[in-house]
């Protein structure tokens, strides 16, 4: 019951039709600057140089995690952009011996073998995959919000496997 209702000229899945007033971003922008070139629409000022993503350490999963381990996060909510049992498993052989972590939430978690492979899939929450992304030697992850929040932690440790997503806007 919000009034106005107010979207950017790039929306998606329909929901201009719900927007009483359109706010217009340049094609290619990041999706942070959209928001900001929204926010700045509504009267509200913004200093960037002041702007800071804090996120909390985390906390440990409920299972004990070896010491030095990859997190590997294999799926996406977007069609498409998950990996399959069969490139994850792959993936998952390539980076033997180091110690894998699995972490994610699927309905039908595909079974993966090997002695180095521990799987975390549907047993964590937001709390314990960041406390995982923070202490993880590498992370590996689709295009999703725990990548996004990987590259925030450990920018340089993480690697995003981007499908049909344009990574520039996302």
């Amino acid at each position: 019951g919000a009034q106005p209702v107010v979207g950017l000229s790039d929306a998606r899945e329909g929901a201009s039709f719900f927007h009483r007033r359109i706010v217009k971003v340049r094609k290619g922008t990041h999706a942070t600057d959209r928001y900001l070139d929204l926010a700045r629409d509504l009267g509200a000022v913004v200093n960037e140089d002041a702007l800071e993503w804090p996120l909390p350490q985390g906390i440990p999963p409920a299972r004990e995690i070896p010491e030095r381990f990859i997190l590997l996060h294999p799926f996406s909510r977007g069609e498409g952009k998950s990996l399959g049992r069969e490139a994850l498993q792959a993936l998952c052989d390539s980076l033997a011996p180091n110690t894998v972590v699995l972490a994610g939430v699927v309905p039908e978690p595909p079974l993966i073998s090997g002695p180095h492979v521990r799987s975390l899939l549907n047993e964590t929450s937001i709390a314990q995959l960041i406390w995982l992304l923070r202490r993880a030697r590498a992370i590996v992850s689709t295009d999703s919000g725990p990548m996004h929040i990987a590259a925030a932690v450990q920018p340089a440790r993480t690697i995003g496997i981007h499908t049909w997503s344009d990574p520039r806007c996302v």
